[in-house]
């Protein structure tokens, strides 16, 4: 099995497409500086093949560890960071069991929490996850098949617990037997579940069996019986109560209490309605006296409603509305509703429509004047040039004179108009009728003017008069709004007592009560006798309020600091049991009562007794089932510690023996030896521990090289121990430059060189990867001597 091309798209370092040719070679060495893409190659051999880079990923979740960190750090850690919106594709072609692979796998997201899709031939899917699991294990494919400094980093990181892991594959698989402690640890723990559950429930039965000694305890003897009396209180009775069961006793004695919560109800209702009788003949007294003193503003209330709140508040606000009011003309036809709901004789619609009618015709003419006077104005150029030749005069007597001169034969025309009889006309009338046009047109304009001031003054008097009757309309609503405030409040003052006292008796009984019956004195007499007569005595409340007592006590109610009220409502509830056609005798019935519970007491008293005998048996029975539960979960322990420390004690002899292997290896590998054994303990309920031949742990004293050389022993152990075995036999060797002074390179590169010879060989294929010249120097020396076909991809295929 062996890897012969792969291609390489936007991944990492790489961000046009690279392609390269490993021609299924059993030794690749990559060789370039750094920075040029070696660990690129390799990471995406990893990602194509399981779409995960594991140095990376357990690197990055290191760095950030919550989700704010994983945002605000992503980003090229998949794709190449020049090409974050393109997709990273890579494509490897491979020979496994004289069969050809091609494997594709591609994403969009620049995420290693994705694994992309992933096509193998002409399966996609989960088909194409499946065809991968036949080729490699997927889980461990880093852990087993890469050799690189970052594993060393965090080996010196792990936890004993977590190397006792990582030296797991070198022992036997002690999984059956493992199950088997596990299984016996949670038998021990289920038995100590059982435990506690049965010392809950004994102290369960212990309390119980406490509860019934307290009330044994609270009879001295055992109780004694008193006989029911044969005479019947309500309506089939039966009196012989003998053979009555519990259940039947309690439904009896449950009766016998609701006949005398049925009279504590009678005597409460009694009681209660005195007492409102009371109450109410002095609200009336109240009422009556309020009446009397303002009876005629009480009826002028009622009819005027005076006693609804609404009626004061629409007073208020009529009056409020239009003492405010402020008229003027430039609002005033913006308050004309409100004008007109005032209903006044001279300000109405009538009279506002009728000074609409004037002030329209007045606007007409208005416009008619004005278009006049903007004509006669227009008439100015002309006025202007008429100007010009009153003041011109002399000018145009000298210019018809020069003409003469000139030409005396011919007639001089007007140089303005071009009249003949300018020639003959005398001086004096030169320019006369000019001056008389524009004395003419002046007159004019100024009359046009004065008749347009005219009628705006007949509009300005209409607005005033409307202001006027306006502000008149104004004052009487006013005036009318005071007067109906000033009532109203007087009426809500006189009878507010009256109103307030007579809602307090409608809420009780608004028929009785209504304000049509309470206006006429002689009712709310009746009314105050009515209630006089339902008024009880001294003697009759104290009489009642003894009576009520008594019963409570025999029916063993608790009634102190309640009201009257709670204590009907609750007298009522359970009077709801009463039997029909009771004959009520206080004597009698506290008798049955009494000799009712007799039975009851003692019944309980013998069934207490035998129920604590019984808990007793069931307490002893308890504590033999815990005793017993006890010594399994001992047996148990004892044989749970026995399997583990046999289970320790083989891991511990298999471990020695992976000491002495990796020894081996590392003396092999290791320039200076200055350890003389490599051991592997794992004392008694510890972990894994690393330690030398004075058993000083051997993880403190290793250098960052000599600890590299240790990961690397530990890499070819688990490829020896896979031999035959692995699915993909296929190494990754990343850049040991790090660790060279430490590293035998001529026993290093013999141990390759002798394991691709055999023919048998569990290598089919390493990736080295390198920047030392002088190591690619002395690799190719000893592959080309041996005859070991390599493929070199330099640093001319990385830059080209």
């Amino acid at each position: 099995m062996n890897i012969k091309k792969i291609k390489i798209i936007n991944f990492r370092g790489f961000s046009e497409e690279k392609i390269f040719e490993f021609e299924g070679k059993p030794f690749v060495m990559l060789t370039a500086p750094n920075g040029k893409g070696k660990t690129s190659v390799i990471d995406a051999i990893e990602w194509c093949m399981t779409g995960d880079i594991k140095r990376l990923h357990e690197g990055y979740n290191d760095r950030n560890t919550n989700v704010t960190e994983r945002k605000q750090n992503a980003g090229a850690i998949l794709k190449n960071k020049n090409h974050p919106d393109e997709k990273t594709i890579v494509e490897m072609l491979i020979t496994a069991e004289n069969e050809e692979y091609t494997i594709h796998r591609e994403q969009d997201k620049d995420t290693l929490d994705d694994t992309g899709e992933i096509k193998i031939n002409d399966f996609t899917g989960e088909q194409a996850e499946e065809e991968l699991r036949k080729l490699i294990d997927v889980k461990n494919f880093y852990k087993y098949h890469f050799c690189d400094m970052q594993k060393t980093y965090r080996f010196l990181s792990k936890s004993r617990g977590n190397i006792d892991a990582e030296f797991s594959d070198f022992a036997s698989d002690y999984t059956d037997v493992q199950n088997v402690v596990d299984n016996l640890n949670i038998f021990e723990q289920d038995l100590g579940f059982r435990i506690e559950e049965k010392e809950g429930e004994k102290q369960r039965t212990e309390e119980s069996v406490q509860r019934l000694r307290d009330k044994l305890k609270d009879f001295e003897n055992v109780p004694e019986i008193l006989p029911y009396e044969k005479e019947k209180l309500f309506e089939n009775e039966n009196t012989d109560i003998v053979k009555m069961t519990t259940e039947q006793l309690q439904e009896r004695l449950r009766n016998l209490y609701a006949c005398g919560y049925q009279r504590g109800v009678h005597l409460l209702e009694w009681k209660i309605a005195g007492m409102n009788a009371e109450k109410q003949k002095n609200e009336l007294e109240k009422l009556k006296s309020e009446f009397t003193i303002h009876e005629k503003e009480i009826r002028q209330a009622a009819e005027k409603k005076v006693y609804q709140d609404d009626v004061l508040k629409k007073a208020e606000a009529d009056f409020e509305k239009y003492q405010k009011k402020e008229l003027t003309v430039v609002n005033l036809e913006g308050n004309r509703q409100m004008l007109f709901q005032i209903e006044n004789k001279k300000f109405n619609k009538e009279f506002w429509e009728e000074t609409e009618e004037n002030l329209k015709e007045l606007k007409k003419t208005k416009e008619k004047i004005n278009n006049e006077i903007q004509i006669l104005s227009r008439g100015d150029e002309i006025l202007d040039i008429l100007t010009t030749l009153t003041t011109k005069k002399a000018g145009l007597i000298n210019y018809r004179l020069k003409m003469k001169q000139k030409n005396p034969e011919e007639i001089v025309l007007c140089p303005v108009c071009g009249s003949e009889k300018f020639d003959q006309i005398a001086e004096d009338d030169i320019t006369k009728q000019a001056q008389s046009y524009q004395i003419e047109h002046r007159d004019l304009i100024e009359t046009k003017k004065k008749e347009l001031d005219g009628i705006k003054k007949q509009e300005n008097d209409i607005w005033e008069k409307r202001l006027k009757t306006a502000n008149m309309a104004l004052e009487e609503a006013r005036d009318k709004a005071k007067k109906e405030l000033d009532l109203v409040t007087n009426l809500y003052n006189a009878s507010k007592e009256y109103f307030t006292v007579l809602d307090k008796l409608q809420k009780k009984a608004a028929e009785k009560f209504a304000l049509e019956n309470m206006l006429l004195q002689e009712n709310i007499v009746a009314a105050i006798a009515f209630d006089e007569s339902k008024i009880l005595s001294s003697d009759e409340k104290i009489a009642i309020e003894t009576e009520i007592n008594r019963i409570s006590v025999m029916v063993n109610e608790t009634i102190q600091g309640m009201t009257d009220e709670s204590r009907l409502n609750s007298f009522k509830t359970k009077s709801v049991y009463a039997p029909d056609g009771i004959t009520y005798n206080e004597e009698l019935l506290n008798k049955k009562i009494s000799s009712v519970k007799s039975f009851l007491d003692n019944m309980e008293y013998t069934k207490n007794s035998n129920d604590q005998k019984a808990l007793d048996e069931k307490k002893k029975a308890i504590q033999e089932e815990i005793d017993n539960y006890k010594d399994l979960q001992k047996n148990v322990k004892k044989r749970r510690q026995n399997i583990v420390e046999q289970m320790d004690k083989m891991k511990q002899e298999e471990f020695e023996q992976v000491g002495t292997y990796l020894y081996k290896l590392f003396c092999k590998l290791s320039r200076d030896v200055q350890i003389e054994k490599i051991q592997m303990q794992r004392a008694k309920g510890e972990k894994m521990a690393i330690l030398d031949e004075s058993n000083k742990p051997l993880i403190n004293m290793f250098s960052d090289g000599q600890l590299s050389v240790f990961m690397l022993s530990y890499f070819f152990g688990n490829i020896f121990r896979l031999q035959g075995s692995e699915k993909f036999p296929v190494y990754f060797i990343d850049d040991i430059t790090s660790c060279m002074d430490d590293i035998n390179m001529l026993a290093f590169l013999d141990l390759i060189k002798y394991q691709l010879m055999r023919s048998d060989r569990p290598m089919h294929q390493i990736f080295f990867v390198t920047c030392n010249e002088k190591i690619q120097n002395l690799i190719e020396y000893k592959m080309e001597n041996c005859g070991i076909v390599y493929k070199r991809i330099g640093i001319e295929e990385f830059a080209g």
